[in-house]
This record gives structure tokens, sequence and C-alpha cells, in this order.
């Protein structure tokens, strides 16, 4: 299996644009690079170097940029795990080193014909998940992956549903909503005071909407809807940027 195409890879045209979500493509080391070494790589940085209220976002990012979501969820289905219990039964005190090693520079190094980086590789998981107790953390990760999953699948039934389709970003939906709620071309359920309810409003846009990605959540479209939040307002100043609005609906 080609487990670079299960991720989001940052290009090199790209390396402005750098988030701590994507990994970085070294294509360079090629073809001696070991075969899993970008699986090994998301495994570092889910499993080790990302806060526990990150991975889901984490792992929604990849689904959402990865070049196969067929791939990226067979990983997160079979790999993941498979990956999770092999740190777990071996995880003990490693001392380091590797067989004739050579060091090639950027924390790589070529030994037995293969190039790795120890800091994504086996060794390093075992000794860090002995020294740090980590095998909770696994179990919370692996409860957050499995929720991802039913979640995607629940997306997949509910196309069989009537309803319209939303093919794009679910965030993008929210914002196009409160967009047209700004603009007055709909009228958005309200509390007592008169205010907006926009829990209410992201409640109606998933009673509303099937999506061919993961269902998202209340709480997400909320964000997103609000024409008042951080998440919509960053959303608007890129799309205004690229000359695209919504028109006063008077």
């Amino acid at each position: 299996m080609n487990y670079k195409d299960g991720f989001s890879i940052i290009k090199k045209d790209e390396i402005d644009n750098f988030n701590n979500y994507k990994l970085r493509c070294y294509d360079q080391f090629e073809p001696k690079l070991e075969k899993d070494f970008y699986l090994k790589y998301f495994l570092r940085k889910l499993l080790f170097d990302l806060d526990i209220l990150e991975i889901e976002y984490f792992i929604g990012y990849h689904y959402d940029n990865c070049n196969s979501q067929q791939i990226f969820i067979k990983i997160l289905k079979f790999a993941v795990p498979s990956a999770i219990e092999k740190i777990i039964k071996n995880a003990n005190w490693q001392e380091g080193g590797y067989y004739e090693e050579k060091d090639l520079g950027d924390g790589f190094i070529e030994t037995n014909g293969s190039i790795l980086k120890p800091e994504f590789d086996y060794p390093i998981f075992y000794h860090l998940t002995f020294l740090l107790s980590k095998e909770p953390h696994f179990k919370v990760v692996v409860t957050i992956i499995e929720e991802f999953l039913d979640s995607i699948a629940e997306a997949e039934s509910n196309l069989s549903k009537k309803g319209l389709l939303w093919r794009g970003k679910s965030s993008h939906l929210a914002f196009f909503i409160g967009q047209l709620v700004s603009e007055g071309y709909i009228d958005p359920p309200t509390q007592k005071n008169g205010e907006i309810n926009n829990t209410e409003l992201a409640r109606r846009i998933l009673n509303t909407f099937n999506f061919t990605e993961k269902i998202p959540k209340e709480e997400s479209l909320r964000r997103y809807v609000d024409a008042n939040s951080e998440k919509h307002q960053d959303l608007l100043r890129s799309f205004v940027a690229d000359n695209f609005y919504i028109p006063y609906s008077k």
C-alpha cells in the first residue's frame, strides 16, 4: 500500500503554508525510504506529539486533504490499531542505535539499505510509551478514531436519505448560511430576546443537508454559522480576498 496517498503531504511550493497537521514530503530519500515511513510519521504526531484535544481535528484534516480517503479510512481501521497494539506489547526501555547507521542529515539515517528517521520509528515509540505510561492516552485516541469512523459510516448511509446533498466542506456550508442570514436572504430562528439562535440554526442545517464527508458536529457548524465568531470572520476574509461576496438582499 502507498501510505503516502492516505495523508495530507506538504508540497515544496507550499512550504510557506505549512501547518502542524500536514506531513512533510521526503521524496529526496526515495527509493530507499522505508515503505511505511509516512504511517510512522503520522503515528508520531497522533500518539505522541499532539494534545488529546487536537486528535479529532488532526484526523479530520487528513481525511479532508489526503489524496485517497479510501486509503486513509483503511489506515485508521487496520494499520493504526495494529500499530498501537504492537507499541503497547513491546513498550520498554530502549538504548537506541542502529546497525552501521549513516547520518544523512535532518534526523535521517541509512541502515541495512533503508532510510529512516529514528524519531519516527518503533523503538522510540516503545521507549516513550514505557517512559510516559502512554497506554491510557492510546485508549482515548482509539475511542476518538472509532467515533470518527462511525460518523463516516453514518454519513455514507445518509446519502440514501431525502434531503439536499452538500459536496463541499461543512464549514463552508455553515458560513454561506450565516452570510445569507446576515444579508437578509434567510430568516433565522431567534431566541426570546430577538437574538439569532445559532445553535438551532446549526441544528436545522444538519436536518436539511446530507454530507459526502463525515457528518459535522452541531457545535462545529454553530461556530461557522455565527457571523460574529472568529471562525466565520476568518472565512469571510478569505472569500473577500478572492473577490467573493454575497450582496445584500434589498
